[in-house]
């Protein structure tokens, strides 16, 4: 089972240092108009920009900027082998071991979802899956993307098991619960 840790954004420019590697350093380029944000990412030696790529919030009460690009770090032994970027409609890879960085995996959106009702990683034994308002994808511990599967805009996520992912919806009647399975993103009804 891969090991997976949540990072936050501490400010509009954060650096990460994973175990003997080199940092990441990761900035929140805010842009003037809705709230959508360029991430800059700094690595081994590179820049890369991801334009649109993020969500940012501001606090009028306290002037304080919230940035939100999701970032969970994929630990497969004893460090950190992939670091999850999750954008608004991409997701984006950083290997430390081949220190490379995987092209953007686009996901299910909608052109006005600027943000994510609701978003889960969960670690399983050849990776991870991203659990999303739109769709479920399981990703490999080195980024690769085994199946990516939509949802509905009604289903809700529940719970997962080591076999299974299971569902309801706001709109089915009880009992019209189903489930998926994890190894290859199959739907079957009932739990």
């Amino acid at each position: 089972m891969v090991k997976l840790d949540e990072l936050k954004l501490e400010s509009h420019e954060t650096k990460f240092t994973f175990s003997d590697n080199e940092p990441v350093v990761i900035k929140s380029l805010v842009k003037n108009g809705p709230h959508i944000s360029d991430i800059e990412l700094e690595f081994f030696g590179e820049q890369i920009l991801l334009r649109d790529f993020a969500d940012h919030s501001f606090d009028g009460m306290n002037g304080e900027v919230t940035y939100i690009p999701n970032i969970w770090t994929i630990t497969n032994s004893d460090s950190p082998t992939f670091c999850a970027i999750v954008g608004i409609s991409e997701v984006v890879f950083i290997n430390f071991a081949s220190k490379s960085f995987a092209p953007p995996f686009k996901l299910f959106r909608d052109n006005y979802d600027s943000g994510y009702v609701s978003l889960k990683a969960i670690g399983t034994v050849d990776g991870f899956l991203l659990v999303y308002e739109s769709g479920v994808a399981l990703f490999r511990h080195n980024g690769e993307v085994l199946w990516h599967k939509r949802l509905h805009w009604d289903d809700i996520f529940d719970r997962s098991d080591d076999a299974f992912l299971y569902f309801s919806s706001e709109h089915r009647k009880e009992g019209e619960e189903w489930r998926m399975k994890i190894a290859d993103g199959e739907v079957l009804s009932g739990w």
